[in-house]
């Protein structure tokens, strides 16, 4: 049995668009044949949103308004720039000028690896291999595909961030999304382990950094009895010990699989 994915939620605030196709890229053609206008807006992002992810990936300070006088053609699109946005928006520079098709949607197999529990630690629970069934999951670009795979949510911690319980989680692991976890943002949702001897649970979280260096593990529910996880060491949240117990972030939510169907 296969079944199939016909959309996606996007969670992850550095790769999503916002019809639920995906810029593996991790996370725009001179004015009247450029494409940035089409493909910012395909992905959900506003010109703040773009400066903000030109300039996590280049490095170079970019603005708000550089964006938007490119994508209206104030501003040449040169080769310099064509450097930094292909990147940033995780596209060729022969589809942000026009000069190639963009990338159409496909659907990749993905496997229902485990359980995660979406409220207090829970013992992490990985199916058996025969009992992993495969879901269809619809991608733009399948550059990390062999890398995806889903957890089922349970409980109802997330469900005020569209997870509720039973979603089908899309993710990847922290190693194989970003070079260091710096990388990540405010608002990402992840999936985080905590190990104590022999106990090994799980959860899933809203990541919140704090400007005094403390993070956040937040849960996004109607449901009080939910509390925040905090971590006084950042280092400590990805894989330092404490104590007797390692806590690190194992795998970033990209999305929720909905609207299934059996094939």
């Amino acid at each position: 049995m296969r079944l199939i994915v016909t959309n996606m939620a996007p969670y992850c605030q550095s790769i999503c668009n916002h019809n639920g196709t995906y810029n593996w890229n991790h996370l725009g053609n001179n004015a009247h044949m450029n494409r940035i206008g089409h493909i910012r807006k395909r992905l959900g992002w506003s010109y703040e949103k773009l400066a903000q992810e030109v300039e996590r990936v280049t490095g170079v300070h970019t603005s708000r308004q550089q964006m938007m006088k490119l994508e209206k053609g104030d501003r040449r699109l040169s080769d310099v720039w064509l450097e930094r946005l292909s990147p940033a928006m995780g596209v060729t520079k022969a589809e942000l000028l026009g000069e190639s098709p963009l990338a159409t949607v496909g659907t990749i197999p993905m496997r229902l690896m485990g359980e995660v529990q979406a409220g207090a630690w829970k013992t992490a629970l990985e199916y058996e291999y025969d009992d992993q069934e495969t879901y269809g999951v619809p991608v733009e670009n399948v550059k990390l595909a062999d890398r995806m795979f889903l957890l089922k949510a349970r409980g109802d911690s997330m469900n005020l961030a569209d997870i509720p319980n039973g979603a089908l989680l899309i993710c990847v692991k922290l190693s194989d999304f970003v070079s260091h976890w710096r990388d990540l943002k405010s608002g990402d949702k992840i999936i985080v382990h905590q190990v104590d001897g022999d106990l090994y649970e799980a959860t899933v979280k809203e990541l919140d950094i704090r400007p005094d260096g403390v993070i956040w593990l937040l849960p996004k529910s109607d449901n009080p009895e939910h509390q925040a996880i905090r971590i006084e060491n950042q280092e400590e949240v990805f894989g330092v010990n404490d104590q007797a117990r390692e806590i690190c972030v194992h795998a970033v939510v990209l999305g929720r699989a909905v609207q299934m169907f059996v094939d």
